[in-house]
């Protein structure tokens, strides 16, 4: 976490260009501070209507609902209940309560995981990343410029089965913490170069 802090000041500071920080992440390259969306509120077996928001985040769908998939977090690499589609093909859209600077899901299908596509878009819908599962089923993705806003997990397999996504995993920056970090950074980077 350090390193993403140091790096943004030295960026802030104009010493380092933007492009070097951005890329795929792990699960276990999240902080303490992240904030994991497992589902297990939903009513299980159930479909809702969408827009529909859940914490804050908005989810949407090309279909008219998205459905409680019980146990359907196995599936995708993760526990309890999962969020589907409820056709083939189709996506789920969701819009973070926040802009987050790492965003991350488990996602998969029935028969034929890690297929789903899933990008990650900044606040003026520019398309940041787009990325698939690998082994673990697990998404990430690091921001180093533009937060990121939203995501969309769209089915690419034709298998007559719904997406599954489960364990949505944000974290934000407290933004007192980011000030004082950049601060103190910049103050640091300028009192090195002036001894040099």
């Amino acid at each position: 976490m350090m390193k993403f802090w140091v790096t943004g000041a030295a960026v802030l500071c104009g010493l380092m260009p933007l492009e070097l920080m951005a890329g795929p992440i792990s699960a276990s390259g999240f902080g303490a501070g992240a904030v994991v969306e497992g589902y297990e509120s939903m009513h299980p077996g159930g479909n809702v209507s969408v827009p529909m928001v859940l914490n804050g985040h908005t989810y949407t769908s090309d279909g008219a609902q998205v459905s409680s998939h019980i146990n359907g977090g196995p599936k995708v690499g993760a526990t309890g209940n999962a969020l589907s589609t409820i056709t083939d093909l189709a996506y789920i859209d969701v819009a973070l309560a926040s802009p987050a600077f790492r965003v991350g899901v488990f996602a998969g299908s029935d028969s034929t995981p890690g297929l789903p596509k899933v990008e990650f878009f900044d606040s003026s819908d520019a398309l940041l990343a787009t990325l698939f599962p690998g082994p673990s089923l697990f998404v990430g993705y690091e921001t180093g410029g533009n937060a990121i806003a939203r995501i969309r997990i769209t089915d690419t397999a034709s298998d007559g089965l719904p997406v599954l996504l489960d364990n949505l995993t944000i974290e934000v920056p407290e933004p007192a913490v980011v000030g004082l970090l950049v601060a103190a950074a910049c103050v640091n980077l300028s009192r090195s170069r002036r001894r040099h």
